[in-house]
């Protein structure tokens, strides 16, 4: 006669049902999350790589824009890139980048004339996008740099970062900064795709056919398996073995201890093998946890 279900009398770890949040319901959010850290990342990357290596790179120049006198194109706070220029290759509709006489300001403004002065001189005449009014005519050989490209509002972080830190550039000590985050991340990004890999191999495992057991494969199963202890049993290890695969200690004599272990199929498989490794065994499995627990059972 098969015995009935044993009362669970002695240790057992279960996680509480409202806290087995399917690992389904945790990708989506999970993946918004990547897909947002991994863009702010990558455009921290791009608009320092923009505003520092690849001025350094080319022998160009990153100016900070203070005005709003090129608005829209280039607003107060972009980054205007600037390569050197021959006077000889300006033509109207440029932007510029020229010295102010005497006062060694700097000012970007696009050119809307050229012509020369009373000494045969190539000289400019440029106005700010968003400016109704000419700026007053200046040699050529003032212009610093025509303009490459600009990257708006990055030119306030760039002021910020515009010092040093212990003898480091700001700016590149930034950048060192932004790429160690993104390895980081990756790496995290990475052991977090193992371990869903991993998971999603045991839920697997959960719907195959347990060697040695030709029983049809339930969703749960439930295995009592007696250990023979007359020869000694490591307690630590049996505990450690109940608290992974959530098992009860059901009965115990001098010679005997008899556990429960109801989990998906996998699972037991695995416990019952940790089992043997302590000590001779007997098991007991009852397939569909619904099915009686007997001699005749898988």
């Amino acid at each position: 006669m098969a015995p009935a279900t044993p009362a669970r009398t002695g240790r057992h770890c279960a996680v509480p049902a409202a806290s087995r949040r399917p690992a389904a319901a945790r990708r989506p959010a999970r993946a918004a999350a990547t897909a947002l850290a991994v863009g702010v990342l990558l455009c921290v990357l791009a608009a320092l790589a923009a505003v520092v290596v690849v001025p350094r790179l080319t022998g160009a120049t990153s100016l900070v824009v203070l005005t709003g006198s090129m608005a829209p194109g280039m607003p107060a706070g972009s980054v205007a890139v600037v390569r050197p220029v021959e006077a000889g290759a300006l033509h109207i509709g440029d932007v510029v980048t020229y010295e102010v006489a005497g006062g060694g300001s700097l000012i970007t403004h696009r050119v809307v004339a050229i012509g020369h002065d009373a000494s045969g001189a190539v000289e400019l005449t440029t106005r700010g996008d968003a400016n109704d009014d000419d700026d007053q005519p200046v040699p050529a050989s003032a212009v610093r740099g025509r303009l490459w490209y600009s990257v708006p509002w990055v030119g306030w972080v760039s002021n910020l970062l515009s010092g040093s830190a212990g003898g480091v550039p700001q700016r590149g000590l930034a950048l060192l900064l932004a790429g160690a985050g993104l390895l980081v991340y990756a790496v995290c990004q990475v052991a977090g795709v193992a371990r869903e890999r991993r998971r999603a191999r045991l839920a697997s495992a959960a719907t195959e056919p347990i060697p040695g057991w030709t029983g049809r494969t339930a969703s749960r199963e439930l295995a009592v398996v007696t250990l023979h202890v007359a020869g000694g049993l490591d307690a630590d290890a049996l505990e450690h073995v109940l608290e992974e695969h959530a098992g009860t200690v059901i009965a115990s004599t001098d010679s005997t201890v008899s556990v429960a272990v109801t989990a998906a199929p996998a699972v037991v498989h695995e416990a019952v093998s940790q089992l043997r490794a302590l000590a001779p065994v007997d098991v007991q499995r009852s397939g569909p946890l619904a099915a009686p627990l007997g001699p005749g059972s898988p």
